[in-house]
């Protein structure tokens, strides 16, 4: 059984606010190469000064689904994997918590 390990000193403003983002050109960039979902192991695909929500425009723009704070991504780095996305069945929702799996290619 996996018991979550806090750290007294981690800094929760630190981690909501100082991580890379998508600039608008960036995310456009990755839709028209035919990217259909942009995942990231941050609380946003959109930097943190972004207040415009540019990746999240562009994904709107060209029907990319964008999936946020995923963890373990270093396992699947210069791999190829199917990804799924699992959703919760929210009434009239924009966004879910999902259950997100790899299955990893040997």
């Amino acid at each position: 059984m996996y018991t979550a390990h806090f750290d007294k000193n981690f800094d929760t403003d630190k981690w909501q606010t100082e991580y890379s983002g998508l600039s608008y050109s960036a995310a456009k960039w990755l839709a028209e190469k035919g990217v259909v979902n942009i995942g990231v192991d941050a609380p946003a695909i959109d930097h943190p000064s972004d207040i415009d929500f540019s990746g999240h425009l562009v994904c709107g723009e060209y029907h990319i689904t964008n999936t946020e704070n995923l963890c373990n991504l270093d396992k699947v780095v210069n791999k190829r994997f199917l990804y799924f996305g699992l959703p919760l069945k929210i009434r009239d929702g924009s966004g879910s918590p999902i259950r997100a799996v790899a299955l990893v290619e040997d």
